[in-house]
C-alpha cells in the first residue's frame, strides 16, 4: 500500500478540541486522540478490510495474508495491535486528518433513536489499497468507491439513506474538484481543531417536518445541554412556517427534515470558527 502521510499535530492550548477528546473526566492511560486515531484505524479494516500502516520492510506486504487477521480481529478486536507486532508495521495514525464531530441531538432517543459521540476522519488512499476491499457481511455488506455529488444524487434518486451528518460532511465535499486541493486543504484546516456539533432539534407547524439548527443559526439557543436526561428532554416547537424560517433569518446553519427524517437538506451561510468550508446547498448542488 502506497499513499501520502502527513503528521498534523493539534495544539490544545491554541486549539479548540472536540468532547471525545477533551473530556477530563474519562481516564485512560492512551491519550485519548491517539486511541480515537486507533480504533477508527482498527473498526475501518474490520469492517472494509482496508488498513493504513507504516512497514518496517522496503518490499511490500501480501496483503493475503491480513485475511486471516481480519477474522481473529473481528473477534477480538484486542489482536489488532499483536498483529501490527508480528508483521512489523505501525497503524498510520497521524494519515488520519481530524475532520468533524458531531453529538446525537436530543429527542431522538425515545423514538428508537441512539445517541453517538463522533469524530468524522479524513483519509487519502490509492487504487492499490482499494483491491482487497470487502465488507464484513455483518455491519458492511457491500463496499463502492463513489464521489460526492453520486452520493448525494443517488440519495436524491432514495437509492439509499444518508444521515444528517454525513449529508452535511458530505455536501462539504462538492467545493473541492481534486483530491489533491481536499487533501491541502485538510492538513492547513486541521490545525485549528474542531468542537463537537451538538444540533438542537425544533419542530414545524402543520407536519412540515423538523430543522435542525446547528451553532451559529438565528435559532440556536443561547444555552444547550447535551447531557440533559432525555426522558426530561421535549423537542421545542417553532411558531413559524418553513417559509417563514428560512424567509426572516439573517443567519442560517441548519438542515432541514422531513416528517419521517428520511429526507434531509443542509443550509449554511454561517462562516465556521475553525476554518471550515459550508456544505453546499441543495439547489446550488441541483444546478451544477
Amino acid at each position: 500500500m502506497i499513499y501520502m502521510s502527513y503528521s498534523v499535530i493539534i495544539d490544545p492550548s491554541t486549539a479548540d478540541r472536540p468532547f471525545l477528546i477533551s473530556n477530563v473526566e474519562c481516564s485512560s492511560h492512551l491519550h485519548r486522540d491517539i486511541g480515537f486515531r486507533l480504533t477508527a484505524l482498527r473498526e475501518t479494516f474490520e469492517e472494509t478490510g482496508v488498513l493504513l500502516f507504516k512497514s518496517l520492510h522496503s518490499q511490500p506486504l501480501d496483503v493475503s495474508s491480513f485475511t486471516d487477521w481480519r477474522i481473529k480481529i473481528k473477534e477480538n478486536p484486542g489482536l489488532f495491535m499483536k498483529m501490527c507486532h508480528e508483521m512489523e508495521i505501525a497503524p498510520d495514525i497521524w494519515s488520519l486528518y481530524e475532520w468533524s464531530s458531531w453529538l446525537t441531538p436530543l429527542g431522538l432517543k425515545a423514538k428508537g433513536g441512539r445517541r453517538f459521540d463522533t469524530i468524522f476522519y479524513m483519509a487519502f488512499t490509492d487504487k492499490e489499497s482499494h483491491s482487497h476491499v470487502k465488507g464484513d457481511e455483518n455491519e458492511i455488506f457491500s463496499v463502492e468507491w463513489s464521489s460526492p455529488d453520486s452520493i448525494l444524487f443517488d440519495r436524491e434518486e432514495k437509492e439509499y439513506y444518508v444521515g444528517p451528518p454525513q449529508l452535511w460532511e458530505t455536501a462539504k465535499l462538492l467545493n473541492f474538484r481534486t483530491l489533491t486541493s481536499l487533501q491541502e486543504f485538510c492538513l492547513k484546516r486541521s490545525k485549528r481543531g474542531c468542537r463537537s456539533l451538538f444540533p438542537v432539534l425544533a419542530r414545524l407547524p402543520k407536519e412540515q417536518g423538523y430543522f435542525s439548527f446547528l451553532p451559529g443559526d438565528d435559532y440556536y439557543p443561547e444555552e444547550v445541554n447535551p447531557r440533559q436526561p432525555e426522558e426530561e428532554y421535549e423537542i421545542y416547537d417553532v411558531d413559524e412556517d418553513y417559509k417563514e424560517v428560512m424567509r426572516y433569518t439573517r443567519c442560517r446553519n441548519r438542515i432541514y427534515m422531513s416528517l419521517d427524517r428520511e429526507f434531509s437538506l443542509p443550509f449554511s451561510n454561517v462562516k465556521d470558527p475553525h476554518g471550515h468550508v459550508k456544505p453546499v446547498e441543495y439547489m446550488d448542488f441541483m444546478i451544477k
